[in-house]
């Protein structure tokens, strides 16, 4: 009963009626007011090391708990306090990057549930890499990117045993969802 439920939520709360993207949007909008110009980077390396470096800090109650930080904001708040924030905004402020060094750069929304039954979500960065047919995966709380061959293997890391409940893909801009699958 509790999956039918998450499931549901996700549906129509988060991707049907688009909310999660709307309210970041405004959120942006409202609350996000300081920001730091980003730095010109080199490539990938260069990323992971900011990637690298930022400590994990869950989102506040005025952000609803969750919410995609603007690049910018996430990167002022990261010189300031040593947090690009949490993996939604580490996949933000990584695919404003990514997206001007390779093709097809969105990010990955996943909802599942552990073996104990309790609720999971993270979201990282995507994108298609240098070698044909494999997709890299950028993800804070971890610090790390890899390449894999297909969306569902980059998700079978993060879900480990659990299952799947739903995921989306959404533009970095967060302008529309891609793809989304409720499982």
């Amino acid at each position: 009963m509790k999956k039918a439920v998450i499931k549901w939520l996700v549906k129509w709360f988060v991707i049907k009626a688009n909310l999660y993207l709307w309210w970041s949007k405004k959120n942006q909008k409202w609350f996000q007011k300081e920001r730091e110009p980003l730095p010109e980077l080199e490539g990938l390396g260069d990323l992971m090391k900011i990637v690298g470096t930022s400590k994990w800090t869950a989102d506040t109650w005025w952000m609803l708990w969750d919410a995609v930080s603007h690049p910018e904001y996430a990167y002022w708040n990261y010189k300031k306090n040593g947090t690009l924030g949490d993996c939604d905004d580490t996949a933000a402020l990584a695919c404003h990057y990514t997206q001007q060094w390779y093709d097809n750069t969105r990010i990955l929304s996943m909802q599942w549930v552990d073996e104990k039954g309790k609720f999971h979500g993270h979201n990282v960065c995507i994108f298609d890499s240098d070698q044909p047919d494999m997709t890299t995966v950028i993800s804070n709380g971890h610090n790390y990117a890899y390449t894999t061959n297909t969306v569902e293997d980059a998700m079978s890391t993060f879900v480990r045993g659990g299952e799947l409940l739903s995921w989306f893909t959404f533009k970095p801009d967060l302008s529309e969802i891609i793809e989304w699958h409720i499982l």
